[in-house]
C-alpha cells in the first residue's frame, strides 16, 4: 500500500464496522416503528457493509468506495422521505465529505464530484422536508432519542477516525525523521524541517540552498589497508560482514565523541568535528578518536581471522558545507583542507595517524606528535607531516 491507500485503509478500518453493527440495529428499529420497506432495505444494508469489509481486506478500495457512497445515499434518501429530518440520518454525511476530502488516490474529480454530490444532496433533503410531509409516523421522544444517538454515533466515529489518522500521521513522520537522521546530520534535518513547515518525506526532500562555511573544522578519513584485495578472495557476504563490522565500531566511537560521520565510500570513512555543528576542541575530538579507532584495529587484530589495518589523515582549517543532490542526497564538506586531509590518508602508513601542520598547532600540546618529515603530496608538493602517537595524560576525559 501506498501512503495514501494506508489513509484509506486506517480510515474503513475504524468506519465498517461500526456502520455494520449500526444497520443492523436499525433493521429491528424500523420494524418496531413498522416502517417496513426501511427494515428490509437495512437487511440489505448489513449485506452491502459486510461485503464491503470482506472487500477491505482484499484492499479492493475503489470497489468499498462505490459500495458504500451508493449505500448511503440511498438509505439516507429513503430515510428522508419516510421518516423526515429529525431521524438524524443525514449527519452520516459528514463522513461521506471527509471520506471524499481524504480519499486522494481516488482521481481529483472523482472527490470533487463525490462531495458536490454530496453536499447538494444534503441541501436537497433539507427543503425536501420543508415542503413535504412523512410517509411513516413515529414517536416524537423516540424519534428524538435516536437522533441523539446517531449523531453522538457518527461523530464519535469520525472522531476516533480522525485520531487514527493524526496518529498514523505522526508515526510516518516520526518514521521520516528518522530515516533522515540516519542520512542527514540531526541539525541540518531541523533546518529542512524549519524550511519545509513539516517533516520532510526522504524521496521529495530538496536541499532548498542549505549551505554553510565553516571557519574551524576538522576532517579525519581512514581506509582500510588492502581491502580491495582482500575483498577479491572472500564472498561477497563475508566482505559486506567484515567491512561492516569495522564500520560499526567506527560509529560508536564518532558518536562517543560527538562528531559526525559524513559517509563511506568502498572502504574509506569520513568523519568531522565542527560542522555542521561548532566544536571548540574539533581537533583534538578526531585525535582522540583516531587513537581510539587505531586500538581497536589493534585489538581485533589478535582475536579475528582476517586481521586488518587502516591509515587514518586528519587536517583541520574552513570548509564549506551543504547538501548534495535531491536523491540519494547526503550531507558534504568541500575545501582545500578536505583535500589535505584525504592526501594525509592516503600518504600514509598502515597502522599510523597522519596529520598536517593545522592539526598539529592544534594539538601539539595535548597530544604526542612525532615528526615524519616532508612529504611529496599529488596536487600539494612538498608538506609537512606528523604521526599522532598518543594522548597527554588527562585529556581523554575531555570528551569521554
Amino acid at each position: 500500500l501506498n501512503r495514501d491507500e494506508e489513509r484509506l485503509y486506517s480510515y474503513l478500518a475504524g468506519a465498517l464496522l461500526p456502520a455494520l453493527l449500526g444497520h443492523t440495529f436499525f433493521i429491528f428499529l424500523f420494524a418496531y416503528w413498522g416502517v417496513w420497506p426501511l427494515a428490509v432495505f437495512n437487511v440489505l444494508s448489513v449485506i452491502i457493509w459486510t461485503a464491503a469489509i470482506i472487500l477491505w481486506r482484499q484492499q479492493r478500495f475503489t470497489m468499498v468506495f462505490i459500495l458504500i457512497t451508493i449505500e448511503i445515499i440511498v438509505h439516507v434518501t429513503l430515510v428522508i422521505i419516510f421518516i423526515g429530518w429529525g431521524f438524524g440520518n443525514q449527519y452520516v454525511f459528514i463522513s461521506t465529505m471527509l471520506g471524499a476530502s481524504m480519499n486522494t488516490w481516488v482521481g481529483r474529480g472523482t472527490r470533487i464530484s463525490t462531495f458536490a454530490l454530496s453536499t447538494l444532496l444534503f441541501i436537497g433533503w433539507y427543503y425536501y422536508t420543508e415542503f413535504y410531509t412523512p410517509l411513516a409516523t413515529v414517536p416524537e421522544l423516540q424519534l428524538a432519542m435516536i437522533n441523539v444517538f446517531t449523531s453522538v454515533a457518527t461523530n464519535l466515529t469520525n472522531v476516533a477516525v480522525a485520531s487514527r489518522l493524526v496518529a498514523e500521521t505522526d508515526r510516518a513522520n516520526e518514521a521520516n525523521e528518522e530515516l533522515l537522521k540516519n542520512v542527514l546530520p540531526p541539525s541540518i534535518v531541523d533546518r529542512l524541517k524549519e524550511k519545509q513547515g513539516a517533516i520532510p518525506n526522504p524521496s521529495q526532500t530538496q536541499s532548498g540552498g542549505i549551505a554553510e562555511s565553516f571557519t574551524a573544522v576538522s576532517v579525519l578519513f581512514a581506509d582500510v589497508v588492502g581491502f580491495t584485495t582482500l575483498s577479491e578472495q572472500l564472498s561477497p557476504q563475508d566482505t559486506v560482514d567484515l567491512l561492516n563490522e569495522v564500520f560499526i565500531a567506527f560509529d560508536k566511537l564518532a558518536e562517543k565523541y560527538g562528531v559526525e560521520k559524513i559517509r563511506t565510500i568502498g572502504d574509506g570513512y569520513m568523519v568531522a568535528a565542527g560542522a555542521p555543528l561548532p566544536m571548540e576542541e574539533h581537533a583534538q575530538a578526531l585525535a582522540s578518536m583516531a587513537l581510539d579507532m587505531q586500538d581497536y584495529m589493534e585489538k581485533r587484530a589478535t582475536t579475528a581471522e582476517v586481521p586488518l589495518q587502516v591509515r587514518i589523515g586528519i587536517n583541520s582549517g574552513e570548509a564549506v558545507g551543504g547538501i548534495v543532490g535531491t536523491t540519494k542526497f547526503h550531507y558534504d564538506l568541500w575545501s582545500d583542507m578536505v583535500n589535505t586531509a584525504s592526501r594525509m590518508e592516503s600518504h600514509g602508513l598502515p597502522g599510523k595517524i597522519q596529520i598536517a601542520r593545522p592539526t598539529y598547532e592544534l594539538i601539539k600540546n595535548d597530544f604526542h606528535c612525532e615528526l615524519r618529515g616532508m612529504l611529496e603530496v599529488k596536487g600539494k608538493g612538498e608538506m609537512e607531516a606528523w604521526f599522532v602517537t598518543g594522548a597527554r595524560i588527562g585529556l581523554t576525559e575531555k570528551f569521554v
